[in-house]
């Protein structure tokens, strides 16, 4: 049975060896609209013009909070209310007040400034 699980990443341009059975956003600059990739099982990009929430397979979004901020706003699209798990920076789970904006934007508010990650699906 072939893994139907989907990462994510924001990235600036598309990598060298682009990761198999992934979505890439990639903006290269404030100026350029984002350009969507998803990559076969073999990590081959292919360009996607379709919304992600019509992807078959479980959908999942890793986004990275790089400066300290007590407010996360996450854009996933997704096109799902999704389950948040957030890490600071060593690691430590922190639970944090979640608001579901839309079906693929969330804001995560905390009691103090950090940075790290949050994954979502």
């Amino acid at each position: 049975m072939a893994n139907t699980e989907v990462k994510h990443y924001k990235v600036l341009e598309l990598p060298k060896h682009p990761r198999p059975n992934t979505v890439y956003y990639v903006k290269g600059s404030s100026d350029t609209d984002v350009q969507t990739y998803i990559t076969d099982l073999n990590g081959n990009p292919i360009p996607l013009n379709d919304d992600i929430g019509n992807i078959d397979g479980d959908k999942n979004f890793e986004y990275i909070q790089l400066s300290a901020s007590n407010t996360w706003e996450i854009v996933h699209n997704l096109n799902k209310y999704v389950s948040v798990t957030i890490v600071d920076s060593g690691k430590n789970v922190v639970v944090g007040e979640i608001e579901y904006n839309s079906l693929n934007k969330v804001t995560v508010r905390f009691q103090a400034a950090f940075s790290g990650r949050a994954f979502l699906n």
